[in-house]
């Protein structure tokens, strides 16, 4: 199965080329990321400049040696920055569930990615999970997308009850703020709802379903777990109005 081409694309050998679900998700007005850049710049400028001789940090004459404009032009960068590592987090804490996913055992890590990993292990042993797939690349014909989802599973959920299938994505949140809560957004949901019905309709599942999707949060300074679970029913909404989403986005843009 082909890998994103790195445009947002899916070449899906003798089927087509399909955008990627994140790209189709950009459609989406993210207002929360929006506001997110506006208060990091906002806050860097602060930091930068009133903070340190407000709090008697400087002297009148070190402040009024600023560089303004220096500063204004890092400050709009600071939102950038800022995505940019914790982006290379999420990759990395990614690459290192994939890894530990796979060969089942010991995975050598280090620093911030193991608290992330071993509290991930340990909520994993709570529900008895049992990895079918890691990184699977899904796609659906019927409403032309694709993606790769992060891990396909069984998980017990309620000890009365047989273990239920479903997938996982994982996302990385928290930034500085360690008391900060984890949020599925909108975009999230349309994530796993798109997985979910992909994978059912490569594998044919019409008779026996996927039970569930979860939305993994992942701490960025303690590493803890923060799982939002969806049983089907409740994705069944999310995955309509993203397949609306993916049919406007083929129509406007050259897909083959």
């Amino acid at each position: 199965m082909s890998a994103r081409n790195g445009k947002g694309y899916y070449p899906i050998p003798d089927v087509g080329t399909f955008p990627s679900v994140t790209t189709i998700n950009d459609c989406l007005d993210k207002y929360n990321l929006r506001q997110w850049a506006a208060n990091t710049d906002v806050d860097y400028l602060y930091d930068n400049t009133i903070r340190p001789f407000m709090g008697g940090e400087i002297t009148l004459e070190q402040f009024r040696e600023i560089n303004f404009q220096r500063t204004v032009q890092d400050a709009k960068l600071a939102h950038t920055v800022k995505s940019g590592e914790a982006k290379d987090f999420g990759s990395r804490v990614h690459k290192a569930l994939d890894e530990y996913h796979k060969i089942g055992g010991e995975v050598k890590i280090e620093g911030e990615l193991i608290d992330a990993l071993h509290k991930n292990i340990e909520w994993e042993e709570l529900v008895k999970l049992e990895v079918i797939e890691s990184e699977k690349t899904v796609y659906s014909r019927t409403h032309r997308y694709a993606g790769t989802l992060d891990l396909y599973c069984r998980a017990t959920f309620d000890e009365s009850r047989a273990p239920l299938r479903g997938i996982i994505d994982y996302k990385t949140y928290g930034g500085d703020d360690a008391d900060k809560k984890f949020t599925a957004y909108k975009s999230h949901k349309y994530q796993i709802a798109a997985y979910v019905a992909a994978l059912e309709e490569m594998e044919g599942m019409e008779d026996e379903r996927l039970d569930f999707g979860i939305v993994m949060g992942i701490h960025r300074l303690t590493g803890e777990p923060s799982p939002k679970l969806f049983f089907r029913a409740e994705l069944i909404r999310p995955f309509e109005e993203f397949a609306a989403l993916a049919h406007y986005f083929n129509m406007s843009h050259r897909v083959k």
